[in-house]
């Protein structure tokens, strides 16, 4: 059995959100649209952007409800975002679960609600490779080198693709794409593919590369790319495509040939942008000579087909000055802005531009041949480079550099307004790499908040520095709604890790950090309780409730039956010791082809008299099994004491074969 309380839970399955009437002439509960986070950024546009975050909000993220709920052991630094897959039959039940990788070569599946629970699994790949075997003239990574990106998750098939770094017994170097299967640990498609290849004279070079680059997974293939370490030796980027079934080659790109050099593909850890026919990515430092017909194609913007052919390009104007101060146009992630061909690309510059990805604009000697370039952080600090993918919503692009403030631009669907809609009252550390990493939740249109990790203190760039997260309103970068320093005895993470974002999903944010630990924060007033512990106080004589086992439920366990046969039937609920104040009522249950329409009513200073109504009536009829959760509105009771929660069975949609009723548990959300 379950406990009788937990600090929260996740929000349950997808379906589109409900209101308003049906052809019954029924309102429906808001319902909870699930959310996967399987890459880095969320989506192959790279936008950043959860829509689908009922839970947190701008009136509830504050330093009296909000703060950190518990954190998670792991063995090294975090480089990469943590990935994170709901409802997962894993572990004798159905769990929503978070995805880490570190530089020691490690993956973990954690419970991604659950702070005491132990991990899954864990799965060691490899020896990591010591840092200054490959690093030539500054310690930007402190330890070791193992996974350095953020792999991808395929859903469909339940398998994490990972990139990690080895150094053998032998003193070789190698490179592995491994596919992982989600439920066990256990490599897939007869795993791990050596990661090997040459194109344009140029063979890869294992020790020599580095794979920042997070992973695309489009068109059944897996795509990731590579740089250096530290600039160091004679590099050149590469991009590397395999089948995501057999892990077969499909392609290799080199961004400079052999008589060129680098053009690394680093992007700050950001993923290559796919549009589910072509890939974008940019390249750094090195040679350019693609406008004269040569295949040199650093400091540049670069499209590619499904095989990694190259299909067309934009390069800055001053590409040449550039890149001989090495200013990288690849220093910092790229977006495609969702719903139009419009890529987002900065860098060390300091400067966005935006380019048609259906016509790149090649390269003019005079101008650059892009739709716009505009500064976009502050020159006034000797460090202001762009390190960090832009966050999208609501026509409002979302970038922080060095040095600088956390800004907003407006979007009007042609062109990005050059000034700022919005900023925070106050700059990341002066002097400072890499700036603010981000991301934004929001339900719908509506509640965003912008949530950004940076250096608290110190320069980031060689050594390991103390960090901060931050809640900004979407609609308004001035208005802070929270931070980790505000109550730091409860709610500090530790050490800042550079270049991942936090991962936001279902009333969590999940912050990587490097101090061998995943944080989670969310919400701290919350009371859940499962059905199964609950004390039934009255029922209809003669129908049935009835807990069994059904693993199926998120919430694993028991669930709760109560086998209603008409309309008018009833059960009525224990729910113990709530204190006085106004609560977000939500419900976790099943819906099936057998299931009833219900209203949900709650007592406010008592446990059996006069219930009132929480909410519309709730249809939980579908075609197919569904776990969802339902969002019944505000209730606020006058005082502390257990109250009555009353389900009455109101009727049964058309298509219904029944009028049953399933519930596995029962949030109260203190607002």
């Amino acid at each position: 059995m379950n406990p009788p309380f937990r600090s929260s839970t996740a929000t349950r399955r997808g379906i589109t959100y409900l209101s308003g009437i049906i052809a019954a002439g029924l309102a429906l509960a808001t319902t909870a649209k699930a959310v996967n986070i399987p890459t880095q950024k969320g989506d192959t546009n790279r936008s950043g952007l959860n829509s689908t975050e009922p839970t947190l909000t701008p009136g509830n993220v504050n330093q009296t409800h909000f703060g950190k709920l518990f954190s998670k052991s792991v063995d090294g630094d975090i480089y990469s975002q943590p990935l994170y897959v709901q409802s997962v039959a894993i572990g004798g039940g159905t769990h929503n679960v978070v995805f880490v990788s570190t530089m020691n070569n490690t993956l973990y599946a954690f419970d991604a609600d659950n702070g005491g629970a132990a991990a899954y699994w864990t799965k060691h790949l490899a020896t990591a490779v010591p840092q200054g075997d490959v690093q030539c003239c500054c310690t930007d990574v402190q330890t070791v080198i193992g996974v350095n990106s953020t792999g991808v998750i395929d859903l469909s098939t339940n398998t994490w693709y990972v990139v990690d770094k080895q150094k053998n017994a032998d003193s070789t170097y190698h490179l592995f794409l491994h596919a992982i299967d989600i439920l066990t640990g256990n490599e897939k498609f007869s795993g791990p593919k050596e990661v090997t290849g040459s194109s344009g004279g140029v063979t890869f070079d294992p020790k020599l590369n580095n794979q920042r680059c997070s992973l695309l997974l489009q068109g059944g293939n897996i795509y990731f790319g590579c740089a250096s370490h530290n600039d160091c030796g004679n590099y050149h980027g590469f991009v590397f495509g395999y089948s995501a079934s057999t892990l077969a080659q499909v392609g290799v790109w080199v961004s400079t040939t052999s008589s060129g050099a680098r053009g690394g593909v680093w992007m700050d850890g950001g993923g290559i942008i796919g549009d589910g026919t072509s890939l974008f990515l940019t390249t750094g430092n090195g040679n350019f000579n693609v406008n004269t017909g040569g295949t040199d194609a650093a400091m540049s913007a670069v499209r590619l087909n499904s095989t990694l052919a190259r299909q067309d390009y934009f390069t800055p104007h001053n590409w040449s000055s550039l890149s001989g101060a090495d200013l990288d146009l690849a220093g910092g992630g790229i977006m495609l802005i969702p719903g139009t061909q419009r890529m987002v690309a900065g860098g060390k510059p300091g400067t966005w531009h935006l380019i048609n990805t259906a016509s790149m604009g090649g390269f003019n000697s005079t101008t650059d041949s892009c739709i716009q370039t505009f500064m976009v952080t502050d020159t006034s600090d000797s460090l202001n480079h762009i390190h960090g993918g832009p966050s999208f919503f609501n026509n409002t692009l979302y970038v922080g550099g060095e040095s600088d403030q956390l800004k907003a631009f407006s979007w009007n669907g042609s062109t990005i307004n050059t000034t700022p809609a919005s900023q925070t009252s106050f700059e990341a550390v002066t002097n400072s790499m890499p700036g603010w990493q981000h991301c934004v939740s929001s339900n719908g249109n509506s509640n965003g908040i912008v949530w950004t990790t940076r250096v608290f203190s110190g320069n980031a760039n060689n050594a390991t520095q103390p960090g901060i997260i931050h809640a900004f309103d979407a609609t308004n970068l001035n208005t802070e709604l929270w931070n980790s320093k505000q109550n730091a005895a409860r709610d500090d993470f530790g050490n800042f890790a550079k270049n991942p974002p936090p991962t936001v999903a279902n009333g969590k944010v999940y912050v990587p950090t490097f101090s061998n630990q995943l944080v989670v924060y969310g919400l701290l007033n919350v009371q859940q309780f499962e059905f199964e512990s609950l004390t039934v106080l009255q029922q209809t004589s003669g129908v049935t409730w009835r807990t069994s086992p059904d693993v199926r439920f998120p919430g694993g366990g028991n669930a709760g039956f109560f086998d209603a046969t008409a309309a008018s039937q009833f059960v009525t609920f224990n729910v113990p010791n709530i204190a006085a104040g106004t609560y977000d009522v939500r419900v976790g249950v099943k819906e099936w082809n057998n299931k009833g329409q219900w209203q949900c009513a709650i007592s406010r200073a008592d446990t059996l008299g006069s219930p009132t109504n929480v909410g519309p009536v709730v249809d939980t009829y579908t075609a197919n099994e569904n776990f969802t959760e339902f969002d019944l509105g505000s209730w606020a009771p006058g005082t502390t004491s257990d109250k009555g929660m009353k389900f009455t069975v109101t009727g049964k949609n058309a298509s219904s074969t029944g009028f049953g009723i399933a519930l596995d548990y029962i949030k109260f959300i203190k607002q």
